[in-house]
């Protein structure tokens, strides 16, 4: 307690022991650990004091808890897969490990110079982290990750946890790679269920090297969010399939210049929201399943289908309005299905629910050259809103409602 101690002080412990050394107001040059690579663990509590440098070496699982004082430095040399744990309070710190430590810090620390919250991208429950890759990575199933500041990747963000990420407000940019995609939710065989809460998210690439927007393996929540999409290949990936869920609430969505599709099938549901579709190479929004409320659609400029799928349902409040797409119809697709109007539904054999439905307040309207709503035979259209389109039915002897 108190004073200053002369040289350094080193810690050895062997295999099966422990040290534990607490260091009140004392400065010291060196703190060590088991420089002779030893593999027993040392317990360290630093309360105050100066120290020049914190070095934890050999292969053991060292504990060192720092709080109210002043360290020039830490590092980690330990090669043991226990790593050390390093807690941080009221303390300023010069350098810190990259990597190979575990580490709380909590409030009143700097790190070079700079309060943690303001270097910190986000936090889990109160605990900063320098990276947002950090903090998913630490995050626990059900647990909310929250930006701290605005967050710029370069590489594929893939989360296959079930967790929040509160924006705060901040922004999200991410930039995808050829034949790759800006962000990954859940993985093959991975049906994660992650929630955007108040994101500003914004994903871009570069046409014709196969980038993409998001994979959705599972379930993608997107709740009083912005989302912008441009220059991909496709915006929303439905990699799980009958698995793959969006749900978009109280958010707008912008996807603009893309070559290839909005959404390749899943189940969608938007709900108070605003969605706009401009200048799509391929289809829209194509689904098994979508429900709209309480929402605008707006689709410009779509080769294909704005609207493809097995049930399109419009509740009261949804207004869809697609404007001079269907320009590349008719076309043949997959399994010998023909593409031919801007709105159609998926035929799907067996199924007898393949249809689209108007409710009361609803509104659909189709513009341009192709100005139709192809009902092939065996679907259904039952209208008790506002449609202004062409209505093709694929059999004479079929009735609209």
């Amino acid at each position: 307690t108190g004073g200053t101690l002369q040289g350094d002080l080193v810690l050895e412990s062997k295999a099966g022991g422990t040290n534990t050394v607490t260091l009140n107001s004392v400065d010291v040059s060196v703190v060590k650990t088991n420089e002779t690579n030893n593999v027993g663990n040392n317990k360290i509590d630093i309360n105050g004091g100066n120290i020049g440098t914190v070095t934890l070496n050999g292969q053991s699982k060292d504990t060192v808890e720092i709080s109210n004082a002043e360290v020039g430095e830490i590092k980690s040399t330990n090669s043991n897969a226990d790593t050390p744990n390093i807690s941080l309070s009221n303390s300023k710190i010069g350098t810190v490990p990259e990597s190979g430590v575990d580490m709380v810090i909590g409030s009143g620390v700097t790190i070079d110079g700079e309060p943690v919250d303001t270097k910190a991208e986000a936090e889990i429950a109160g605990q900063p982290y320098a990276t947002l890759a950090e903090a998913l990575a630490k995050a626990q199933n059900g647990q909310t990750v929250k930006l701290l500041k605005d967050v710029v990747l370069n590489t594929e963000l893939s989360i296959t946890k079930n967790i929040m990420i509160d924006g705060n407000g901040k922004k999200l940019t991410l930039a995808a790679a050829a034949d790759k995609q800006g962000l990954s939710i859940g993985a093959e065989g991975t049906a994660s269920t992650v929630t955007l809460d108040d994101v500003k998210l914004t994903i871009t690439g570069t046409q014709n090297t196969n980038a993409d927007g998001i994979d959705v393996w599972g379930t993608l929540n997107l709740k009083n969010s912005t989302v912008s999409m441009s220059d991909l290949r496709s915006a929303f990936v439905m990699q799980g399939g009958a698995s793959a869920k969006l749900n978009i609430n109280n958010s707008t969505v912008n996807v603009k210049d893309i070559t290839g599709n909005g959404t390749n099938g899943g189940y969608v549901v938007i709900d108070d929201s605003t969605v706009t579709f401009d200048s799509v190479g391929s289809h829209g929004l194509s689904v098994e399943e979508i429900t709209v409320t309480d929402s605008s659609l707006s689709f410009t400029d779509v080769a294909y289908c704005a609207l493809y799928g097995q049930e399109i349902v419009l509740r009261s409040g949804a207004d869809v309005e697609i404007e001079g797409c269907g320009t590349g119809l008719p076309r043949d697709g997959w399994g010998g299905v023909k593409y031919q109007a801007p709105v159609q539904v998926k035929v799907v054999a067996g199924d007898t629910d393949n249809g689209i439905t108007v409710k009361s307040g609803a509104s659909l309207t189709v513009t341009g050259t192709n100005d139709a709503i192809y009902i092939p035979e065996g679907t259904g259209f039952v209208s008790n809103g506002y449609v202004s389109a062409d209505i093709d039915l694929g059999d004479d002897d079929m009735n609209v409602v």
